[in-house]
Formats: structure tokens, sequence, C-alpha cells
């Protein structure tokens, strides 16, 4: 005896928009307490469901919980993957979900000889998604990532001499106390004067005929009538050869002829004509023209030529050789034939803007600064106090200043990769995923082409088997041509125009060809077949028909190379390094000169040092650089910490 079921699957994903209740209708079982299944395997009574996703989009799966409950009506409970359920009982059920977004599973009573319709309604609370470990969220590229975060530390590498201090790079300087100029006045060994420069920002003019409009630029505007174009829509004309011009556009028409005669050249009919072989008479009623040396032309009236006309309400434009209607016209469309130039309804005339540089000068004699033409310094000089230097420093005189100079070794700079100080080169695997670049192809090895393409020259193949092509087959007398297809051998005609016997087949003008027609398909050998579908013979070739290939993966350009165990483009980089000297010295080979230039002092210090017995003294401070110390395992720095992207495989299910 069958029983029935009426089962009700509320398929609940909390917070999204695509949740729906699936009905699975009345279904037929035996009544026992055991599951009972078709000759195919499938059972006689199932709960499935099709794309359940969770609060992110994810298809479900993994272990899930399903809510079932059986109505207290019910005649008996139900058996849903082993667990059973009594009527007006709610119980959880775990399910594990193979098929990424999709379930079935057996359904069955739980007790022998019952009989009835029993309801019940099924739900999943929360849909999990478990595609990745903990942690872990799955990326674009089927992958688990997962960013590793670690405190950024505070780095005074790139400061020679400077030691860490919180969150600053500090160093101790000093200098003595020695006569000086006022502030950063420059010492005049010869006169014994202090100059001191004045810098102000010089004033500025236009060139002739030009104006200032915003304060910062010089315009002027220059127009034209060479520029002027009139323009009529399609079907429409102007006639600009009449005395005055007309000055609008005219409905088109056309030049009525006689019979024989068909619109011509300014507005006249011409004679029709045709050519004859010289042995053929002119057809009756038809006039002998002119005649060559194996043809003879003959025409169809007395003249050439003869005056066209129009109808009523038309006039004739000789120029362009059609009738114009008086009554219906147009607008004419004025523009400009050049594009940086707009047309002016008002002035009639095509105008643009012309811009230029500003004109600076410097006002009371003062003159320009080298090298920037928009600022202009004034010069004064008063005595100076004479100059010294303290242990360590040299009096520059010319300059007024006293200099400090310190060497110590430059820095290799690798960029992205590690410098080996065994080889003195910068070495290391440049590397990206393949695909991130615009121009990673999947392309056929040389000699082959991909199936389903539309074109031999194509680059991109991906999803699509390489085939073998070769040149096509000619039949005897053809050859194969360069554009694809087979012609036929030719050679010049015999004088009296025949055709030699080794070449019978008159191809029309001087040629004979071997063969006919001209031009023919080429032919391929077995295991082979002939591809046309580009069109005509202009890429005909012949395609293996068997022993297809995948297309390889070919990296944007050279030195880059794919690596199929990683699917990434690399090249292993050796190059020597750049040397720099990270804290502003100047390089000089492998090695950086540090220049400290100080102005000389009298009785006091300059300002920001303080006085300490004969030297003046100060800290000098750098902001701290953030870093990552751990290069080895690729952390970049991000704001305030280091970050590093961690890879883990999807979670394989049993």
């Amino acid at each position: 005896m069958f029983r029935q079921i009426v089962a009700v699957l509320t398929a609940l994903m909390i917070g999204t928009t695509w949740a729906s209740d699936i009905d699975m209708g009345i279904q037929d079982t035996f009544g026992f307490a055991q599951s009972f299944v078709y000759q195919d395997g499938s059972p006689m009574a199932f709960i499935e469901v099709n794309d359940i996703k969770d609060s992110k989009g994810l298809l479900a799966r993994g272990i899930n919980t399903l809510r079932v409950r059986v109505a207290e009506d019910s005649p008996f409970g139900i058996v849903v993957n082993g667990r059973s359920i009594p009527p007006g009982i709610t119980q959880l059920v775990d399910i594990e979900i193979l098929t990424p977004g999709y379930f079935k599973i057996p359904i069955y009573p739980n007790s022998d000889h019952v009989e009835g319709i029993a309801s019940w309604k099924v739900g999943i609370d929360t849909v999990q998604a478990t595609w990745c470990p903990s942690g872990y969220e799955l990326s674009d590229e089927s992958i688990c990532k997962s960013i590793d975060i670690q405190p950024a530390i505070w780095s005074c590498e790139l400061f020679v001499g400077y030691f860490l201090n919180g969150d600053k790079c500090s160093r101790e300087m000093a200098i003595s106390k020695t006569s000086n100029c006022e502030g950063n006045d420059t010492y005049l060994e010869q006169s014994d004067e202090c100059e001191k420069r004045t810098v102000v920002a010089a004033a500025y003019r236009c060139p002739a005929g030009y104006s200032n409009t915003d304060g910062n630029s010089c315009e002027k505007k220059t127009s034209t009538t060479s520029y002027v174009t009139t323009n009529c829509p399609p079907g429409y004309s102007r006639d600009s050869y009449a005395n005055p011009p007309r000055e609008q556009c005219h409905l088109i028409g056309t030049v009525n002829c006689p019979e024989g005669y068909h619109p011509g050249y300014v507005g006249d009919c011409d004679v029709d004509r045709i050519q004859l072989d010289l042995d053929e008479p002119c057809p009756e009623g038809w006039y002998q023209a002119n005649t060559g040396l194996t043809t003879h032309w003959c025409k169809n009236g007395p003249t050439n030529n003869t005056p066209g006309s129009c109808d009523t309400g038309w006039f004739l434009d000789a120029y362009h050789e059609n009738c114009l209607k008086e009554a219906n016209t147009r607008p004419i469309a004025y523009g400009c034939s050049v594009n940086d130039y707009t047309y002016n309804d008002a002035t009639g005339r095509c105008e643009k803007t012309l811009t230029a540089s500003k004109d600076h000068y410097c006002d009371d004699g003062g003159t320009s600064v080298q090298g920037n033409a928009a600022l202009c310094e004034d010069v004064t000089r008063y005595d100076a106090v004479p100059s010294s230097c303290l242990e360590g420093y040299t009096l520059d005189e010319q300059a007024n200043e006293c200099v400090s100079d310190t060497s110590y070794s430059a820095s290799p700079d690798c960029g992205r990769v590690d410098y080996n100080s065994r080889s003195g080169q910068c070495e290391g695997w440049r590397q990206y995923i393949f695909g991130n670049h615009n121009y990673d192809k999947y392309r056929c090895a040389s000699g082959a082409f991909p199936s389903g393409h539309n074109s031999l020259n194509t680059d991109d193949y991906n999803g699509e088997l390489c085939f073998e092509i070769r040149q096509i087959d000619c039949p005897e007398g053809y050859g194969r041509q360069p554009e694809g297809g087979c012609r036929a051998g030719a050679t010049p005609k015999n004088l009296d125009g025949s055709c030699p016997e080794s070449h019978p087949h008159d191809g029309g003008r001087n040629y004979c060809f071997v063969g006919s027609p001209i031009d023919k398909s080429g032919t391929c050998p077995s295991g082979w077949e002939l591809e046309t579908r580009y069109g005509g013979f202009t890429a005909e070739k012949c395609v293996k028909t068997t022993g297809g290939t995948m297309p390889h993966e070919q990296c944007h350009t050279t030195p880059w190379e794919f690596n199929s165990s990683t699917n990434l483009c690399e090249f292993w980089l050796e190059e020597p390094p750049t040397w720099v000297c990270p804290d502003g010295g100047t390089l000089s080979g492998y090695s950086c000169l540090q220049i400290d230039r100080q102005p000389p002092s009298d009785n006091g210090c300059p300002a920001g040092m303080v006085e300490s017995g004969d030297s003046c003294v100060t800290t000098v401070t750098e902001p701290a650089l953030r870093t990552c110390t751990n290069d080895e395992y690729q952390y970049v720095l991000a704001d305030d910490h280091c970050e590093k992207v961690v890879t883990a495989p999807i979670i394989p299910l049993l």
C-alpha cells in the first residue's frame, strides 16, 4: 500500500532578497519505516533544493542545519537524514552539502504500517557556505585568501648617524661660534661686506595685441572667412554659382533628357553609345561614331550632347548636373572646416581664441633671478664681522661658510628584489599572476590555429583546441596564390589575338590561361580538410582533422615566462644595483659625501642653536620611517601596519 506525504520546504536565507518557498507537492511512498527507491536508485520521497546561497551570495557548501517541524495533525512522524521526528515536534537535522548550492535527501515514515497524509516544513536558519578555513575568504581566483597583519616598526635606516627617539630620528650637530653676516646674507671676501638679497615676485604683462582676462593667461581672438563652410541636408543642394548666389538649399531633382540621351556633364544630356566589333553594323536608327583598330562606336542620336531641361517649378543647376526646385527649400548650415575654429552667426566668420605666455619684468632697477623670470631680487650690502670656525669645520671664505664633510658607503637599491652582496647584483624572481596583464594570452603553437575562430591572426584561444595547418595543394598547371586559392598559369596572347596550344583558354584582355576557370579552390591530402570559412580564397588553408591540442599560456612579453606549477608569469632578474645616498648625501662612485654647511657666528649662535662652551649645539630630527622588517615573507606596508596575503586551498569535501 502506498502512503501520501505532503512536503513544503521553506528555504530561509536570512537578510537576502532571494528567499523562496518551494512546494514539494504530494509524494507517494510505502507505509514502512525505511527508504524505498525506484529501479534507477532514486528515492520515492525526498527533499531537493537548488541554488541555496548565504548572505554573501556564495553557494551553500559543507555542513548545514535543517530546522524540521512535523505538523501536529500528521498521523505519523518522518525520518530525515536518519533523525526521527514525531508529529508536533521541531528538530535540527545536520546535512552535508557536497554539490555547491544543492542537496537531495530521502524521507520516509518513522513507523511501520501507517497511512494517511503527513505534512511538515523544513527551513535553514543560516545558510553555511564552507569553502575556506576559518579566517579566510573565497577570492575571485577561486582560492582562499586571508590578510596577515603585523605591527610596523619605526626605523632610522635611511638616516646615517641618526638614532631612534620614539617616532623621530635624531642627531646632535655642533658648530663653532664665529663671526657672520646677518641671517643668511652672503659674505663678499673682496670687499669684506655682507650682501643681502631680497626676492619678490616679478610683474607681468601680455604681448602686443593680447589682453589679460583672468589674471593668469593672455588671450586674443582671431577670425577669418576662409574656413567658412556651407552644407545642405541630404537630398538638397545650393546653387552657389548663380549670380547672386542663392542663399537656400533646394530639393534635388533629375535633369530631363530626350530619348536616346542621358544626363551628362554640366547640365547637358549625353548621347547613348554602344561599342561593337568592326564587322558589326550599327543598329537601325543609330549613327556611326568614332572607330578604333578592332571596334567602333554607335550613338543613338545625331549629336554627342544636347541641353537638358527641368520640370515646371524647377531650375537647372548646371554645375551639379541636376535640377533644383524653386519652392521646396531648407536653410543653409554654416560651419568651419578647421576643427579649432567656431562659426559666429553674428559676424559670419570662423573664430578661435589664441593664448600666449605672460611677459615678466622687474621694476625699480631690480634684476631677474637667474633661471626664473617670474622672480626679481634687490641687492644691498653692509660691512661684515671677521669670521672663524671651530675644529672640524673649515671656513669657505668665498661662501663665508663653515664647512664639514664626511664620507660613507652608498646603499644598493634593488627595487622589488634583493641585493646579493657576494655577486654584487640585484637578484630575485619578478612575478605576477597570469591574466593580470592585458596582453597575457592563450596561444596556439606556430603552424596551428584554433577551432571555431574567424581569423587565423587571433591569439586568444582559451577554451579551444589548436589544430595543425598547412598550405593547400593546387591542380596541375595551377599555382598557389599568396592571398589564397589556386590560379591557372598565364601567358600573353599571340600577335593575332589567339591563344597558344599550351594555354588554350582565353582569359580576356591580353592573356591566355592553362585551365578554366582561372581561379580554383585548393585540395588537401588525406587526414586534412579544406578550411574556407573566411570567405572566397583569401584565407584558404588545410586543417588536420585529428590531434588537436590545448593552447598554451603565454605571458605578455619577454623575458616573462609562464610557470604552469604556480600559474605565475615570472623571470629571474639579475642586474647591477642603483647606488643611492638615502640621507641626501652626494653620490661619488660607491660612496656618499655628506656636506654640512653652517653660517659663521661672532659671539652668539644662529637661531635654533644653544651655546655650549665655544660651540653652538642643536638636535636635528627627521620623521622616522615605518617599515616591515620581515621581507622574506613579503609583508607590505599599509598605513600603520604590515600586511601579507596568505592563501589556502578550498576545503575538500569527502
